[in-house]
């Protein structure tokens, strides 16, 4: 390969040489002509040279500028053909079309973590911590009444000496007309109080009083303290309906010849008596507690302005 380059070097200075002869002396024509046949000799060459890729862009710079080029003609491009740009209309329809036929994958799923075994203790624990927030719950539902002022001379003394015991020994010394005195202020208390709380009561709905001593009958179960969340007494309560068997006990128990029987027994006699009568005996008192029932109704939309929650019949068997 770099023979041949060499040698048609040598053939491209020896076409130069020759012209540059021809034109500077103006020799003789046979000279002239030889010189011309030898140029269009070395066009030929150099022609066939480039088209079969023997003189490419890597030769020496002293190759590549030892013949002359047309000014001001701009080299034509003998590269690789640059590929037309798509337009964005083209390549965005493209990929819509390639998202459209790929199908998604279904996310794998995650596997279900595993339950952790609790020991008894922590069961223990956790039943603890979930009886403290339903009691939690309830108080809160269950409402706080006012505190209420000493009712009692006994009380107002204790409350002044920071000790019951020591209130009731001082209680004991004191004269006539200091206990006087005390009793005077335990009434004039107890009438505060009685008007504290009815004021209390009304600043709640009567379905707020209802939900609150449903609450308080459950912290008397879970606390063991049954005094210590009484019901809130409130008028304004609607009575629940009395069933047959009711109305036959309150007309029954005025009997005389039930007078003189404990209660305990007299409640077993009744109850006996009314299995004993017969369907068109007991006929008065069902229509009357089916009275009941409908004035329970119509007095608990109006007072609580929602309907009575249905009792579940038991399933027969």
């Amino acid at each position: 390969m770099t023979y041949l380059l060499a040698r048609r070097n040598r053939v491209v200075f020896r076409c130069f040489n020759l012209l540059k002869a021809g034109n500077a002396g103006r020799q003789t024509a046979g000279i002239a002509q030889d010189a011309k046949r030898t140029a269009i000799g070395c066009t030929q060459i150099l022609s066939a040279s480039a088209e079969s890729g023997l003189i490419t862009r890597s030769l020496p710079i002293i190759l590549r500028n030892s013949y002359a080029t047309a000014a001001g003609r701009p080299k034509a491009h003998t590269g690789r053909a640059t590929p037309a740009k798509k337009s964005a209309n083209e390549s965005n329809a493209k990929k819509a079309t390639g998202s459209k036929t790929k199908a998604k994958e279904p996310a794998a799923k995650k596997p279900a973590p595993k339950r952790k075994v609790l020991t008894e203790k922590q069961k223990e624990d956790l039943a603890k911590k979930k009886a403290r927030d339903e009691v939690k719950e309830l108080k809160e539902k269950a409402l706080k009444a006012p505190t209420r002022l000493p009712a009692s001379a006994w009380q107002i003394i204790g409350k002044e000496h920071g000790h019951i015991a020591a209130g009731l020994d001082s209680y004991k010394n004191l004269s006539t007309m200091e206990r006087q005195n005390l009793d005077n202020q335990a009434e004039s208390n107890r009438s505060a109080n009685r008007s504290a709380f009815e004021s209390w009561v009304k600043a709640f709905t009567p379905l707020e009083i209802k939900h609150a001593n449903q609450a308080r009958r459950k912290l008397r179960r879970l606390v063991g303290k049954p005094r210590a969340y009484a019901d809130i007494p409130d008028d304004r309560q609607v009575k629940r309906p009395r069933t047959s068997f009711m109305f036959y006990m309150k007309e029954a128990m005025g009997r005389a010849e039930l007078s003189d029987v404990k209660l305990t027994e007299r409640v077993t006699q009744l109850s006996q008596r009314w299995k004993s009568l017969s369907p068109s005996e007991q006929e008065e008192y069902v229509h009357k507690a089916e009275n009941d029932t409908k004035r329970y109704i119509t007095e608990y939309e109006n007072v609580y302005g929602e309907a009575p929650p249905v009792k579940k019949s038991k399933p027969t068997s």
